[in-house]
Formats: structure tokens, C-alpha cells, sequence
């Protein structure tokens, strides 16, 4: 009786509702992880970079009180990372997923024996490949323009 008398969208929206944070909370912890990640990979770089370049000039004495990083670049990083990377591993998982399917696809497509068939397998491969190259050039825009709001607000590698 209480599923009669709506109880069950009840149950449906709580299930949606819990669902909906579960997967929030994974995109967090991915955006968290990847800007850690490139914050500490931005670090990385610009210490050994400057050790190197120590270590060449001063026949392999390094001062490493001499090591000055970048801390806006590194903070860019962090949020860039933050922002880009699930977006990158979302078009991954699709690229992939249409990449499979195109494969499987021409598979049937070369073992069919309906023009019908033929039809509708040729279709979802024009539309799979269209979908991988959505995700390509998503992914090169984002890089694009990470890349150019980090030359005008930090400060990039002076190839103007």
C-alpha cells in the first residue's frame, strides 16, 4: 500500500538522489588527485630544471637555497589539473567505448548479410567516429586554451 500510493518515485528519487552524490564525490576526489598531481608534477620540474642548470654551470655544485619556483605557476597547475584531467579521462572512456564499438561494428558489418543491416552498421560507425572526433577536438581546445590562460596570467615560456 505505501508503494501504491507514490512510495515507490519516493524510493526511486532517494536511490537518484544517492546515486548523484556517490558519483559527485568520485569527480572530487579525481579533480582533488589530479590537481595534486600536477601541482607536485609542476614543482618537480621546476627544481630539477634549476639543479640541472646549477649543476652545469658550477661544474656540479648545487646551492639549493638558489632554487626559486614559481608558486603562481604552481598554483595554475593545481587548478588546471583540477579542472581538465576528468573531463580528459570522461572523452578517454568514450573515445575508447566508440573505438570498440567501430571495431565490433565492421566486424558485423563484414559478416552481414542484409543491405538493411549493412545500412544501419555503417551509421553507427559514421556516428561513433563522429563522437571520437568530437572528444579529439574538445580535448585539444581545452589544451589550447589552458595553455594560453596560463601564458597571460603567469607568465609562459616567452614564444611570442
Amino acid at each position: 500500500m505505501f508503494l501504491g500510493l507514490g512510495g515507490g518515485g519516493f524510493i526511486a528519487n532517494a536511490g537518484t538522489k544517492g546515486l548523484s552524490k556517490l558519483i559527485l564525490n568520485q569527480e572530487v576526489k579525481t579533480s582533488v588527485k589530479a590537481g595534486l598531481g600536477s601541482a607536485t608534477l609542476d614543482t618537480s620540474l621546476q627544481a630539477v630544471t634549476q639543479i640541472y642548470d646549477q649543476a652545469i654551470n658550477n661544474n656540479g655544485y648545487v646551492d639549493f637555497r638558489d632554487i626559486d619556483l614559481n608558486y603562481p605557476s604552481i598554483v595554475f597547475s593545481a587548478v588546471a589539473g583540477a579542472t581538465t584531467v576528468p573531463s580528459m579521462i570522461n572523452s578517454a572512456k568514450e573515445i575508447n567505448h566508440s573505438f570498440l564499438a567501430i571495431k565490433k561494428q565492421w566486424k558485423d558489418f563484414l559478416n552481414t548479410k542484409t543491405i538493411n543491416r549493412e545500412d544501419k552498421l555503417l551509421n553507427n560507425i559514421i556516428e561513433n567516429g563522429g563522437n571520437i572526433f568530437r572528444h579529439t577536438i574538445f580535448q585539444g581546445a581545452n589544451y589550447d586554451f589552458r595553455n594560453t590562460i596560463k601564458d597571460n596570467t603567469v607568465g609562459g615560456n616567452n614564444n611570442e
